[in-house]
């Protein structure tokens, strides 16, 4: 069950950090404040959804 959760918590981090990468890429040279905005919000979605199966793994016990 550890295992999954640190998988879990892997995932919430670096899911994001990549999607970030990703939006951001094509818009280094003519930057948009208001895709800063969506990409934040898309982030945070992302993580709370991230978080969400993070918790529902850790609520199934004897699963390895």
């Amino acid at each position: 069950t550890t295992k999954y959760f640190l998988y879990a918590v892997i995932y919430a981090f670096f899911a994001p950090l990549a999607l970030l990468l990703l939006l951001l890429a094509p818009n280094v040279i003519s930057f948009d404040p208001q895709m800063l905005g969506l990409t934040i919000v898309i982030i945070i979605i992302i993580s709370v959804a991230s978080l969400s199966a993070a918790a529902s793994l850790i609520q199934k016990p004897g699963e390895e």
